[in-house]
């Protein structure tokens, strides 16, 4: 059958939209060769000078590249110009168990994944379901989101032949390809050289957690802090092993206020710990910030409405969401594995800091 109409149409034009749909049924991955002119002359009947019209013209708008003695080849956007309605027809899988956190009993990892989940869908034009890992894995043409496997299910995952991006929460190392991550350590740097630097303070405590997954990468921002502006570690000023609540951030704090020399500022790596630093510190009859400056991690909401706004470490969860689907149509898109992806922690200066109280 004549794939094209006599109806005022120029064939080079209609011959366009017949090479627009090849490629669109995914016959070709960026950088493979296309069909020569000769090929092409014979597969549609064409004359050569209106293949090669539409050739040239479609090199011009950036879906071929054409190299003098080799050919003419299929280039990144002509995939993501041509496809973008076939990959996101179908529905988008997510799977992880803190998807499903409550957001009375769990409350911060309901805000982070939360987060995430509404980065995932806002991000993606067709319908996200959120199903068991068990039920990924059994069907491989399931495109999905994975949020923090266990170690045992790693290994699964990337025997298994679905497409997929991991969402590493837990930081897991080993991880070089199909997953987005987040780093922690620039933002608490970024923190501490504010805090020294600008507000002149040198008498900086740390309160905060040992899990390593969460943990480690904070501490380590506020020791590289110290370091790196000749401050010498003081014991007394590190207080560790603390749950998530606002109660250890209270109690933590009446340690530290205890002390003979007491901190000028105080890093908590959460904001909720933050916030019962700042309860204590009022219980005692000192102000914030211009007794002593706190500063918290996270950036949860009501962060930048409580009374002061918090300083805070913020970590683009929204952000590692939308990645994750990006990552996922490129995966899919030009069909191989996509490296790893780390989205950087930044600083929000609001009112909870202020210069060092000399007095």
């Amino acid at each position: 059958m004549d794939k094209f109409k006599k109806n005022g149409i120029p064939k080079y034009i209609q011959f366009k939209e017949v090479l627009i749909e090849e490629i669109r049924n995914g016959y070709y991955n960026a950088g493979d060769k296309f069909h020569s002119e000769k090929e092409l002359m014979g597969k549609y009947g064409l004359s050569y000078p209106t293949v090669m019209h539409t050739l040239r013209d479609m090199a011009k708008e950036g879906f071929f590249v054409r190299r003098k003695g080799q050919g003419t080849f299929v280039t990144e956007y002509a995939l993501n110009t041509c496809r973008p309605e076939k990959i996101e027809s179908g529905p988008l899988y997510i799977s992880g168990k803190s998807f499903g956190a409550d957001s009375v009993s769990m409350p911060f990892a309901w805000f982070v994944f939360d987060e995430m989940k509404k980065g995932i869908i806002n991000s993606y034009n067709g319908p996200v379901k959120i199903v068991s890992l068990d039920e990924i894995l059994s069907n491989p043409r399931m495109n999905a989101i994975i949020l923090t496997p266990e170690k045992d299910e790693m290994e699964k995952i990337q025997n298994s032949r679905n497409k997929y991006i991991i969402i590493n929460h837990r930081r897991e190392v080993s991880l070089d390809f199909n997953s987005v991550t987040r780093e922690m350590i620039m933002g608490v740097y970024e923190l501490m050289s504010y805090l020294i630097k600008e507000l002149g303070h040198r008498k900086i405590a740390y309160i905060g957690g040992n899990r390593m997954e969460y943990h480690a990468d904070r501490y380590a921002g506020y020791e590289i802090g110290l370091r790196a502006y000749g401050i010498a570690h003081n014991e007394n000023f590190v207080i560790r092993s603390l749950l998530l609540g606002r109660e250890d951030g209270y109690k933590a704090m009446k340690k530290l206020l205890s002390l003979k020399e007491r901190p000028t500022a105080v890093f908590a790596d959460t904001d909720i710990k933050a916030y019962g630093v700042i309860d204590a510190i009022r219980e005692a009859g000192l102000r914030v910030p211009e007794d002593i400056s706190v500063a918290g991690f996270d950036d949860i909401p009501g962060s930048d409405t409580f009374e002061p706004p918090l300083t805070t470490v913020k970590i683009p969860y929204y952000g590692i969401g939308q990645k994750a689907v990006e990552m996922l149509l490129k995966r899919i898109t030009e069909n191989r594995d996509i490296r790893t992806e780390v989205m950087k922690s930044s600083l929000a200066v609001r009112k909870s800091c202020s210069k060092v109280n000399e007095n």
